[in-house]
């Protein structure tokens, strides 16, 4: 009886694995790689390990075993998107079935199934079984090394040194992996101790210095990062709602998983018996994920960020062994019928709401470059083009797809300034601009300046595409909202300033000008609850004022603030500098500034908008036409990460 129940086992589980296998290898030669894949492949190009280490690894702030594997990997198979991703897909189908063997020791065979299901079809395992960096192979190491962990403490019996073999190995691999499989090797090695009897413990301890041994070779490499700072320049530290954002993410954002779920976890925790539950493991469950998650929540709010969702993927299966462990083992139809459930809702929520095929196989970084091929063929000598983009990503596809490089690259422009003055120099009456989502968001509202009608906009996860026209033809996009000071009369949300400082016989239009001198600080401010002029979270706001600077130009700062009545949220400021011209001989001159609303965390109650001039060096200038603009930004920029806007 025992034989045939594990077949039926294990009949199931050849569905999940064929189940993930067709999930992560559908339309295999059009995964296209990341930024990140990017930046690692193009940290392999050495001609020896020790430049490697040097150029390679040091300067990146992960351990040395990824980048060191993809060095030696690509020099034997080459650099095709599915030869490197292959071992990484390959590890996302390894850890489906260590998850069952797991949750199989630990609980039952119906815990182990139903876990390896989700991690079979989620996309936060899809997605990155699909992408080579560190983090679906640290989280197979993870696995192995708790398979092995298993083995070494609770059937010391069996197989003692490959056991003992296998749990150092494993071990290795995760602390040259990534630093928080690193620390999750760590805290399962520690949590051995809680559990292993006295004779077996010597070996224990020397298995875990072996592991410590095998890592001594890279102490270097680690003090050499950890003098370098960590990634805080460009990740933000956590909320205090982070724990509850990861878990809608790690399931799709969906009403239709979460239901699933819920009656799932209702299912064991009204069904299991006392005497065949295995609170030791729901314990260890519960502290192999939350340890992680509370040292990296603290000291990225404390000391310097390095929480992401995707440094929490080592420990996510023990979370799916907390809320599945309370399982019974079902006989074979309803766990068939269960698993089966599973692997529907799932794949359906994976294609249909968070559209993975659609988003993750579009590259932006090739997309962009695909729409500027299309525009150039379609438009001709009229069109000019300003690609914002990495250059050797842009040159890999260019050379890759054989696409139109006839473009302007804005990495030959040293500042704003210059921009602009090209753009000035434009006779085209189409303008083309393709940039990734790291692309300064301002640089769309000066190009409306010289081409004020857009005629499209496309967009990806990562990435904008915009076709733009100088025609009257083309009738321009109407913003979201708009709010225009010229100092002629009093206008809603604006502020008066100072009625001595209106100037009648100097401006840019009309009649009016407004007169910041030495003494004053700031200028008049645009002020408004921000639910009033957005239509999403992802829109931009466009502030931009022209000045007029009597003598020297000296920098003022284009300044907003987005606050609720007890605490400022966002503050940040663009220097006039930018705009103006280095000879100081600039007079009437428009500055620029822009709030990109999606980098901002809005989840705060009455949220207002201010926007001024801060005189930080007090000088003396004249403000006219201040304006203020909400444009449509892109609902896919973060689309892989957040929930999904559905658009018309």
């Amino acid at each position: 009886m025992a034989k045939m129940e594990d077949k039926q086992n294990l009949l199931i589980l050849g569905a999940i694995l064929i189940v993930g296998a067709v999930l992560r290898f559908v339309f295999p030669f059009e995964i296209p790689f990341t930024y990140d894949e990017f930046s690692a492949l193009f940290r392999t190009h050495f001609s020896s390990f020790s430049e490697l280490i040097e150029k390679g690894v040091k300067i990146d702030g992960h351990p040395a075993g990824i980048q060191v594997f993809l060095y030696y990997w690509t020099m034997l198979f080459g650099y095709s998107e599915l030869v490197v991703k292959l071992p990484f897909i390959a590890a996302g189908l390894a850890s489906i079935w260590l998850v069952y063997q797991i949750g199989r020791q630990w609980f039952n065979p119906t815990t182990g199934l139903v876990s390896a299901a989700f991690v079979a079809t989620l996309q936060y395992t899809v997605m990155y079984s699909q992408i080579a960096r560190p983090y679906i192979s640290g989280m197979f190491f993870s696995l192995l090394m708790a398979f092995y962990w298993y083995k070494v403490i609770f059937e010391p019996g069996r197989k003692k040194i490959f056991n003992l073999v296998m749990f150092v190995f494993s071990g290795a691999l995760c602390v040259y992996n990534h630093h928080f499989s690193l620390l999750m090797a760590a805290i399962i090695g520690l949590a051995g101790l809680l559990f292993i009897k006295r004779e077996n413990l010597l070996q224990y301890i020397v298995a875990g210095l072996a592991i410590l041994v095998l890592y001594l070779p890279h102490l270097p490499i680690l003090l050499y990062q950890l003098n370098q700072g960590g990634v805080e320049g460009w990740l933000g530290k956590p909320q205090n709602n982070f724990i509850l954002k990861y878990l809608d993410y790690c399931f799709h954002f969906s009403w239709y998983v979460f239901a699933m779920l819920i009656l799932i976890v209702g299912l064991g925790v009204f069904t299991f018996k006392k005497e065949s539950f295995r609170l030791k493991f729901l314990l260890i469950s519960l502290c192999w994920l939350a340890l992680p998650f509370l040292i990296g929540f603290f000291y990225s709010k404390y000391v310097n960020a390095v929480l992401q969702y995707s440094v929490l993927i080592f420990s996510f299966p023990f979370f799916l062994f907390l809320i599945f462990g309370h399982l019974p083992d079902l006989k074979f139809k309803p766990k068939l019928i269960l698993v089966s459930g599973i692997l529907i809702v799932t794949t359906l929520s994976l294609i249909f709401e968070r559209q993975h095929y659609r988003f993750f196989y579009d590259s932006p970084f090739e997309q962009i470059l695909v729409e500027q091929d299309k525009a150039k063929e379609k438009y001709g000598d009229r069109l000019v083009s300003v690609i914002d983009s990495h250059k050797k990503i842009t040159d890999y596809y260019l050379n890759k797809s054989n696409l139109d490089s006839s473009f302007v690259s804005y990495e030959n422009f040293d500042s704003i300034y210059a921009f602009v003055q090209f753009l000035k120099k434009q006779k085209t009456p189409y303008l083309y601009f393709g940039s990734h989502s790291g692309s300064h968001p301002l640089l769309v509202s000066v190009v409306l300046d010289y081409y004020p009608n857009l005629k499209w906009q496309k967009n990806y996860y990562g990435g904008f595409a915009y076709l733009f026209s100088k025609s009257e033809a083309d009738s321009p996009q109407a913003p979201v909202f708009s709010s225009e000071m010229g100092y002629e009369s009093q206008i809603e949300h604006w502020s008066q300033g100072k009625p001595g400082n209106y100037c009648d016989t100097f401006s840019f239009e009309g009649n009016f000008s407004y007169y910041v001198d030495s003494l004053h600080q700031w200028s008049n401010t645009f002020e408004i609850p921000l639910a009033e002029i957005i239509s999403h979270t992802n829109n931009f706001i466009d502030a931009s004022v022209w000045v007029y600077f009597p003598e020297k130009v000296e920098g003022f700062i284009l300044a907003s603030e987005i606050r609720t009545a007890e605490k400022s949220i966002d503050w940040r400021g663009t220097s006039s500098k930018k705009f103006t011209c280095p000879d100081d001989t600039c007079r009437w001159v428009k500055i620029h500034h822009c709030i990109k609303l999606s980098d901002i965390d809005l989840n705060y109650p009455g949220l207002i908008l201010k926007v001024y001039v801060a005189n930080m060096r007090h000088k003396s200038y004249f403000l006219d036409n201040f304006e203020i603009r909400v444009r449509e930004g892109n609902p896919n920029i973060y689309a892989l990460n957040q929930k999904i806007r559905k658009t018309e």
